[in-house]
């Protein structure tokens, strides 16, 4: 706790001028958005809840077969997804969401050692999706660029800014990952189960988010939930939409015959229009600034 509370003091002028900018961009619009978003369906007391899974077949091609043709993570891809089907429904370009990390990503500080440390260090971060164009690779590489340049994995974001719920997206969205690869989906006498766990908090805790998206893989299959306060139409249309991008995605990565470089892999030395012209024909490892040999 004393990490965090430290954190902005022990930050360079410059780093700190420049998180702080990243976050004021990911902030911009928010509330028009969120004010959008609460207009397309009736607030409802009681959540919806709408499901759906790939089979073990996409499942498989997502994490094995798409992430090096545009050099992403799978949140990367599973965001841009997101993005599309959100960017559908609103008829925007842009959509924010609020992340959630286990805060592990990467170190809290400098000298830190979470090594004899156990469970997670939440963080909460919100992201502007940028969809204004409509072809599916450039969404990937503007919003992979976008949340590879976020500063030590959103870790930073609460202790600078605090999580007033006016500031935050009302679209939450947390990807726990692969549950198969542990020790306990392994064991032959303990496992994971679909059942109710019944209620988790006071019903009088009421949850600022209008939609809660949340997914992992699981028996080899990529599920996601989905909780809205929008009524049960839109959850399912949301589910649906969800579905497709992510057929979507996967279809079209774990069949394209070759990789692409986006700007922030070659440090943003020339625009994006200007590396799609160089690699155009062929494929490039990398792009070099000139220098005086």
């Amino acid at each position: 706790v004393s990490i965090i509370n430290t954190y902005a003091s022990k930050m360079s002028q410059e780093d700190m001028l420049g998180e702080t900018s990243y976050w004021l961009k990911q902030q911009d619009g928010i509330k028009a958005s969120n004010q959008l978003l609460a207009s397309l369906g009736q607030v409802n007391a009681l959540p919806s809840i709408a499901t759906l899974s790939l089979t073990q077949e996409l499942t498989g091609k997502l994490l094995r077969e798409c992430n090096h043709v545009y050099n992403t993570q799978i949140n990367d891809l599973l965001l841009t997804a997101l993005g599309r089907s959100v960017a559908r429904l609103t008829l925007q370009p842009t959509v924010h969401v609020l992340l959630e990390g286990h805060g592990r990503e990467s170190e809290i500080a400098v000298g830190v050692d979470l090594s004899k440390t156990v469970g997670w260090f939440t963080s909460m971060y919100p992201v502007k999706l940028d969809l204004s164009s409509e072809s599916l690779a450039l969404n990937i590489m503007s919003i992979k660029d976008q949340l590879h340049e976020m500063p030590h994995s959103g870790i930073g974001y609460g202790a600078l800014f605090g999580y007033l719920a006016e500031e935050l997206p009302r679209i939450s969205f947390n990807y726990l990952g692969q549950l198969d690869n542990n020790a306990l989906t392994q064991s032959t006498q303990w496992g994971l189960v679909n059942e109710s766990s019944g209620v988790s908090f006071n019903l009088d805790n009421k949850d600022h988010h209008l939609i809660n998206i949340n997914g992992a893989v699981s028996n080899g299959q990529l599920a996601f939930s989905i909780v809205s306060q929008l009524g049960v139409e839109l959850s399912k249309r949301l589910a649906a939409e969800f579905k497709r991008e992510l057929e979507l995605v996967i279809t079209t990565l774990s069949t394209a015959p070759r990789t692409y470089l986006s700007a922030g892999d070659v440090d943003n030395i020339v625009s994006q229009a200007c590396l799609d012209r160089i690699q155009s024909s062929s494929e490039i490892s990398g792009v070099y600034a000139a220098n005086s040999l």
